[in-house]
């Protein structure tokens, strides 16, 4: 991998983090609690990892 392909890889993850964080907010501010139940026993991005 060439520090190039690094560069743009870090890029890409950081921008899906940093979206799917967006998401999230806009999901609880749609659905309130309802959604705050379901995140507690649904990973934000990937199965068996627990960001919360």
């Amino acid at each position: 991998m060439t520090a190039t392909h690094l560069f743009f890889a870090i890029c890409l993850t950081a921008y899906f983090v940093i979206g799917a964080m967006f998401e999230e907010r806009d999901l609880v501010n749609d659905f309130g609690d309802t959604y705050l139940e379901y995140s507690k026993s649904t990973p934000m991005l990937m199965p068996g990892i627990k960001t919360k």
